[in-house]
C-alpha cells in the first residue's frame, strides 16, 4: 500500500466482520449478539438467522438487509454510521446477497467493499449424479464472486485447501476453480475447525471466507478471548441450562459440544480503491441507506 493510501485510509475504521450461522436458534440469536460488543464488529454476515413471523428480528445499532422479505437464510447487518452509505446490489434470493459498502471519505469516489453473505444450502443428495448441483449455490458461484470482493458464510463443502487430507465434496472443486478464476484467495486459516454439527459427520470446515486480491491485509480467526492468540476471540455459548465454551487456539484445539457454531471474525484493513464489479448501489436489491 502506497503512502498516498496511506493517507488516504487513515482513521478509517477498518470493515470488522463477524460471520455466525445460528441455525435459526434463538440461543445463538443471543449469544451472537453478546460477541457484536466483544468484538467490535461492524458487519454481521449471518446464516440461518432467527425469524419471527418470517422476517429477522432487529438488532440495536445495526441497518439489517435479508438476502429476501420473507424466509430468508442469510442477512447482513451494518453497524450504523460506519459507513457511508450500504446497498443490497444482487436480486433477491434465499440464500446469498450481496452488499455493496462506501467507506467515509473525503475522496471525489469514496473507496467501496462489496460483500458476499452465502449460506450454501443442502438441496439434493444426487451423489451418484454428478453433473447436477447438490447444494443450493453451486450453480451461482459464478454471479456472486463476480459481485463481490470478499465472499463469506456457510459454504458445505470440504476440500484439502482448507482441511488437509480430506476428500474433496462433490462439486468442491467447482467453488475452487471459479474462486482461481476470479482471482481470489482462501482468507481461512487452513484446519482450523468452525462447525460443530449435531449428526454423525463430526466437527469440519465449512465456514469460509474467500477476497479478492487487490485487499491484501485480511485477517481472519475464530471468535475467542485471549489477545494473546494473534487476534483470535473468545465466545461462549449457553445450551440448556449448560455453558460450554471453546477456546480455537493456532492449534485448533476445541472443547465444545457437539451442535454449537463458531462465531468468525474477519478484518479487511486496506480498503483504498474504488473498485466495484457490479451494478451501481440500489440497481437491483432496492434496499439502501445513506449518511
Amino acid at each position: 500500500m502506497n503512502s498516498t493510501t496511506e493517507q488516504r485510509n487513515a482513521g478509517r475504521p477498518p470493515a470488522r466482520i463477524l460471520q455466525y450461522n445460528t441455525g435459526k436458534s434463538p440461543i445463538a440469536f443471543q449469544v451472537m449478539q453478546a460477541a457484536i460488543s466483544d468484538t467490535d464488529a461492524n458487519i454481521l454476515l449471518v446464516q440461518e438467522p432467527l425469524l419471527r413471523n418470517g422476517t429477522s428480528p432487529p438488532i440495536d445499532d445495526f441497518h439489517c438487509f435479508p438476502s429476501q422479505k420473507q424466509a430468508c437464510r442469510a442477512v447482513t447487518c451494518v453497524r450504523k454510521k460506519a459507513f457511508k452509505s450500504a446497498s443490497v446490489i444482487s436480486d433477491p434470493h434465499a440464500d446469498f446477497l450481496v452488499v455493496l459498502l462506501t467507506l467515509h471519505s473525503k475522496d471525489r469516489k469514496p473507496p467501496t467493499i462489496s460483500i458476499a453473505n452465502c449460506y450454501n444450502r443442502l438441496q439434493n443428495r444426487n451423489w451418484r449424479t454428478r453433473d447436477q448441483p447438490t447444494h443450493s449455490l453451486d450453480a451461482l458461484f459464478h454471479e456472486i464472486f463476480a459481485l463481490a470482493d470478499l465472499v463469506a458464510g456457510d459454504m458445505n463443502k470440504h476440500y484439502p485447501r482448507w482441511e488437509t487430507g480430506r476428500q474433496p465434496s462433490q462439486w468442491a472443486q467447482n467453488l475452487v476453480d471459479i474462486c482461481n478464476a476470479a482471482d481470489f484467495r482462501l482468507a481461512n486459516s487452513p484446519n482450523i475447525l468452525t462447525s460443530y454439527p449435531i449428526n454423525n459427520s463430526g466437527p469440519a470446515v465449512l465456514d469460509l471466507t474467500f477476497v479478492t486480491n487487490p485487499y491484501p491485509d485480511v485477517r481472519w480467526g475464530l471468535s475467542i478471548e485471549s489477545e494473546s492468540s494473534a487476534g483470535y476471540w473468545h465466545e461462549c455459548r449457553e445450551r440448556g441450562g449448560t455453558k460450554s465454551c471453546v477456546d480455537a487456539s493456532l492449534r485448533g484445539a476445541s472443547t465444545r459440544e457437539q451442535g454449537e457454531t463458531c462465531g468468525i471474525k474477519t478484518e479487511a484493513n486496506d480498503l483504498g480503491g474504488t473498485r466495484v464489479k457490479g451494478p451501481k448501489a440500489g440497481e437491483r436489491g432496492g434496499l439502501s441507506y445513506s449518511r
